[in-house]
């Protein structure tokens, strides 16, 4: 789990002894059954207990990253394997170094020369223009038929099956695809395409494109690692989807709309793509006045799905310009993932919209730092919308922004964090409570984007950018919130986050 090297080296330092005690939190039900408490002596029997043992063995993973790759397609594995233990993850791409996704460029750790054998291989999709470009690239071609004649598991999200497919190692395999042009572009690999969101066929599972990346993912951690990894990282993610309006597929979906993008779409190498996830303007109604510019807020720590989320949503709408913005260096990490951000806070004024999206410790940092906070409320002054993401409503409370006001955050402690700056609680996925948006952790900002996209450009705008980013979630299990979450692998989570966050929040 993306916790456990910190709480491990937590551990390390403190022994035995427990984190600064904070007053109890029962999560809604006084009566829940609960671990002794972990040490650096006991914690690797109780979690073994809690979580047991793989039934996969991976320990090496590779996501292949390319110019052009999908944002949202290349990071979500990245995010959601994190929540596995004991594995190494890296983005490989034909060269090492600054690769452009669709929306932000990130750094890849490695090349494909680097890589000699992987245990689980995941490929993204693209832009029709990426893969224009690599479905030709006869060195990515041989790599992925290399790779993969040695992994335990290969996936393919979206147009990324594409690449397997080109590679011929998808035929006479049942495979799940984008919506547009599916039969045909199964067809055109020699593969059956089933109408699911995602589909295993021996080693190999492939999903359609966006956001059924989180469900594959989560759906092979629970395959490599089991139920209690799975509820664990599902509950890190806070992944208990509500999208605002039942969406995501084209029987969902008002046919005339299904029409039009099926009208837009391409063809490339044989394969049909839908248009590039953006909204025709014809199907938009603007708001009043109308909002142009958002920032997202990133600091060093941040969780990148709190930012990518929104990030990836509220990107559809042609007219809207959605940006990260940094309150340090422009390398900046999150995660196991190195994003390059241009724009800095300093330098940024008159947006209409700001989104602060939540962490850990590089959260905690920023409610300490004045100079962000006198921003942030600089900011808020002639915004339309002021929104966070998971614990990022820390950041607004601490800048003043929350009180007497109504608000959704990350599970953790939420109602005693909300009650330190004045907020009230709701326990909803996400909340509206005038111009301020909050939401729940992590995942919780891809509903709230969604409810954002109806507010700036109406329903039919909604139901097109679900449909282009397939959201329509199906989490492999029950869980993402306490009260879905087994007692125990709560309790685990909890102390974890308390040996983590304690220190600092009884400190301030």
């Amino acid at each position: 789990m993306r916790l456990l090297t910190t709480f491990l080296i937590l551990l390390g330092l403190t022994g035995c002894q427990s984190p600064d005690k904070l007053p109890a939190y029962n999560y809604g039900s006084a009566n829940r059954k609960k671990l002794p408490e972990m040490t650096m002596f006991n914690h690797s029997s109780i979690m073994g207990e809690v979580i047991g043992k793989p039934a996969i063995d991976i320990k090496q993973i590779g996501i292949l990253v390319y110019d052009g790759v999908n944002t949202l397609e290349a990071i979500a594995p990245m995010v959601v394997f994190s929540e596995l233990m004991d594995v190494k993850i890296d983005y490989i791409a034909p060269r090492k170094g600054r690769i452009k996704t669709t929306l932000v460029d990130i750094d890849a750790t490695k090349s494909i020369t680097d890589v000699d054998g992987l245990d689980l291989l995941v490929v993204p999709g693209g832009d029709s223009l990426a893969l224009q470009t690599i479905l030709h690239d006869k060195a990515i071609l041989e790599w992925l038929s290399r790779t993969d004649a040695r992994t335990t598991l290969t996936a393919g999200i979206g147009s990324g099956s594409f690449l397997l497919g080109k590679a011929g190692l998808l035929k006479g395999k049942r495979v799940s695809l984008p919506w547009c042009g599916a039969k045909k572009n199964a067809g055109h690999m020699g593969a059956e395409y089933i109408e699911k969101r995602y589909i295993a066929d021996g080693k190999y599972v492939t999903s359609g494109n966006g956001t059924a990346a989180l469900d594959l993912c989560l759906f092979m951690v629970g395959q490599i690692a089991g139920k209690g990894n799975l509820q664990g990282a599902m509950l890190d993610l806070e992944y208990d989807p509500e999208p605002p309006l039942n969406g995501g597929t084209p029987d969902r979906t008002p046919p005339q709309l299904v029409d039009q993008l099926q009208q837009a779409s391409t063809e490339v190498d044989g394969f049909v793509l839908a248009r590039d996830e953006q909204v025709p303007r014809t199907l938009i109604t603007p708001a009043d006045p109308p909002v142009k510019t958002v920032g997202i807020l990133v600091y060093e720590g941040f969780f990148p799905l709190d930012a990518i989320g929104p990030l990836v949503v509220l990107s559809q709408l042609p007219d809207l310009k959605v940006k990260l913005i940094t309150t340090g260096e422009n390398r900046i990490k999150s995660g196991r993932t190195y994003f390059y951000v241009d724009d800095t806070y300093r330098q940024t004024t008159d947006l209409d919209a700001v989104i602060v999206p939540g962490g850990a410790e590089g959260t905690w940092q920023i409610t300490q730092n004045d100079e962000v906070l006198d921003w942030l409320r600089k900011t808020d002054k002639t915004t339309a919308y002021t929104a966070s993401v998971c614990t990022g409503s820390w950041v607004l409370g601490a800048a003043g922004l929350l009180k007497g006001r109504k608000a959704s955050t990350n599970w953790y402690r939420a109602g005693q964090m909300m009650t330190r700056y004045g907020a009230e609680f709701t326990g909803k996925r996400y909340t509206r409570d005038g111009k301020y948006w909050t939401s729940a952790g992590v995942s919780a900002g891809i509903d709230m984007g969604f409810a954002l996209i109806e507010k700036l450009a109406g329903q039919k705008a909604m139901a097109t950018s679900m449909l282009n980013l397939a959201y329509h979630p199906q989490p492999p299990v029950s869980g993402g919130s306490p009260e879905k979450t087994d007692d125990l692998v709560l309790d685990m989570m909890h102390q974890m986050y308390d040996y983590l966050m304690a220190p600092l929040i009884r400190k301030n």
